[in-house]
């Protein structure tokens, strides 16, 4: 089975005038996943000529047009994270309670079955006396 490298998500950068821009410096020697299309570049000059393509432009221009929305959607997709958070950690902590719980339950079950198995022995010794017979008593 053959091992497959993800490719990483290109990351444009930021100028002077706080405007997004490509970063042809980014490519490094693993596949990378332009956002614009999602397409995967393996080599760096097919990647940069990609830069020139009408939907790469058009992409890079909504985003500089949306950076207000882009930062709304950062806010929000943080408190989510900040919740999510929150949750898994109640829900670990339910967990080990309830593998405590378990554990107990079965040295019960554990502590029942041995129980259970003294009465049986118990049971078995007492129907092999003949009360009758006074000299099988030991």
């Amino acid at each position: 089975m053959e091992i497959q490298n993800t490719a990483e998500i290109y990351e444009i950068s930021i100028n002077d005038n706080g405007d997004y821009i490509d970063n042809p410096k980014f490519y490094k020697d693993k596949p990378i996943r332009c956002p614009c299309n999602n397409k995967i570049f393996n080599n760096k000059n097919t990647f940069k000529k990609h830069f020139e393509t009408g939907v790469h432009k058009t992409w890079l221009c909504q985003v500089n047009l949306n950076k207000r929305n882009y930062y709304i959607l950062y806010l929000k997709d943080e408190e989510l994270i900040k919740n999510q958070q929150k949750i898994l950690i109640e829900y670990e902590n339910v967990i080990s309670q309830q593998k405590i719980l378990i554990k107990n339950y079965e040295e019960n079950i554990l502590q029942i079955k041995n129980t259970f198995c003294n009465i049986q022995l118990l049971q078995n010794k007492t129907q092999d006396i003949d009360l009758m017979n006074f000299d099988n008593i030991n």
